[in-house]
C-alpha cells in the first residue's frame, strides 16, 4: 500500500528526537519536494513553530510552483502550556501573508528617479551589518543617497530597530568571523526584520572562497527571506550549488560558459529564492 503523504525533515533541530539527522533547512526541503512524485502529498516536519512557518511554506516552493501540503509539529504545541492557543496561533499564521514577501519584483531602469526621490522624502533607516573594509564607505553612500545609516551588531537592538518606520536591513559577510557567534548574529537580525516585513539586502562576499563562506552563504539564505540577493559569478554560482566554484578572496571566480548559461543561473536562483538577484561581474568587498 502506497503511503499517503510523505514526511520531509527534519527541517530545523528538534528536542523531540536529539538524535535526529542535521537539518535540511528550507532549500532542502525544497529539493526533496522537486524529487518526489506529484501523486504523493507531502509536509514538512521538525522544529516547525509560529515564527518560522511562513518561511517554511514559502521558501520550500520550487521553481516548477510546487507547495508543502502542511506541515507536521509536536514540540511547539506540546510543549505550550496553552496548547490549543498555540494550535489557534500557527494555524492563524499559517494563513496570513507572510509580510516578508514582496507583492511586486519588478525594477525598471526608467523608475530610477522615483526611487531616488522616494529615498529623499522618507529617508529611510539602513540597519548595516558588514565588514570592516567598507563601514565608513556604506555608510557615506547612504548619507549621500537620502538615507540614514546605523551600523549595529548588537543583538539587544535588532528588534528595536525592526521595527521603526521604514527601515531596512544590509547584511555583508565580507569580513567572515564564522563560528556561533557570527551566524546567532546574522541570523537574529534576518529573523526581526523578516518579521516585520523590512527589505534585507544579502551579500554574500567571498561566497566560493572556502567550504566556511559557502555553507555560511547558502545557511542564511535558507534560513530567512533575503529580497535582494547581490554577488559576482563566483558568489552566485556557490549560492546555486554549482560544485565547488575556485574563487581567490572575492574575484569574480567565473567559469568557461556562455553568457546564456550565466543569465539561466541567474533567472534560476532568483525564481527559486523569489528574491531579486543583482549580479555583478566583477569582484566585491
Amino acid at each position: 500500500m502506497d503511503p499517503t503523504y510523505l514526511g520531509i525533515g527534519p527541517v530545523f533541530s528538534t528536542p523531540t528526537k536529539p538524535d535526529h539527522s542535521p537539518p535540511l533547512g528550507t532549500s532542502g526541503v525544497r529539493s526533496l519536494l522537486s524529487a518526489i512524485p506529484l501523486t504523493m502529498q507531502a509536509v514538512a516536519i521538525g522544529g516547525i513553530n509560529h515564527c518560522n512557518v511562513q518561511r517554511v511554506l514559502f521558501q520550500s516552493k520550487d521553481i516548477a510552483g510546487r507547495r508543502l501540503d502542511g506541515v507536521a509539529v509536536i514540540s511547539a504545541i506540546m510543549a505550550s502550556p496553552l496548547p490549543v492557543g498555540a494550535c489557534n496561533l500557527l494555524h492563524e499564521t499559517m494563513n496570513w501573508p507572510p509580510l516578508f514577501v514582496p507583492t511586486d519584483y519588478s525594477v525598471r531602469t526608467e523608475d530610477f528617479p522615483i526611487y531616488r526621490d522616494n529615498i529623499h522624502k522618507h529617508k529611510p533607516l539602513v540597519h548595516h551589518i558588514t565588514n570592516n573594509v567598507v563601514k565608513s564607505i556604506s555608510a557615506n553612500i547612504s548619507l549621500a543617497l537620502g538615507a540614514s545609516p546605523i551600523m549595529s551588531e548588537n543583538p539587544a537592538e535588532f528588534a528595536d530597530l525592526a521595527a521603526l518606520p521604514n527601515v531596512g536591513c544590509v547584511l555583508n559577510m565580507g569580513t567572515f568571523g564564522g563560528g556561533r557567534e557570527s551566524q546567532d548574529l546574522f541570523l537574529e537580525a534576518l529573523r526581526e526584520h523578516n518579521i516585520r516585513g523590512n527589505p534585507v539586502i544579502f551579500d554574500p562576499v567571498g561566497a566560493g572562497a572556502t567550504n566556511a563562506r559557502r555553507e555560511f552563504a547558502q545557511m542564511i539564505v535558507g534560513a530567512g527571506y533575503c529580497t535582494v540577493i547581490k554577488g559576482n559569478e563566483g558568489e552566485i554560482r556557490s549560492l546555486a550549488g554549482l560544485g565547488a566554484v575556485k574563487m581567490r578572496g572575492v574575484d569574480g571566480g567565473g567559469e568557461e560558459g556562455s553568457g546564456d548559461e550565466l543569465a539561466k543561473i541567474v533567472h534560476d536562483l532568483a525564481s527559486l529564492e523569489s528574491t531579486i538577484l543583482v549580479f555583478n561581474s566583477i569582484g566585491s568587498c
